[in-house]
């Protein structure tokens, strides 16, 4: 039985575990999204510019890095 839900309790905590799993899954998916529309904004036609890679950088840390929402 080792792995497998086996009581009332287990099951509770499967299904909690299980929810927050997928609010993070949710949640991952959310940013990366705005990340590429970012990315997408800031290269058009896949430029390269310096300063934009700083903005980059910049949008990243703050939005997606240091984000906890």
């Amino acid at each position: 039985t080792d792995g497998f839900v086996t009581a009332a309790e287990d099951a509770t905590s499967a299904s909690n575990n299980f929810d927050s799993l997928m609010a993070s899954v949710i949640q991952i998916y959310h940013k990366c999204v705005a990340f590429d529309n970012e990315v997408n904004r800031l290269f058009p036609n896949n430029t390269d510019n310096s300063a934009k890679k700083e903005e980059m950088k910049d949008y990243f840390v703050k939005h997606v890095y240091n984000n906890r929402e």
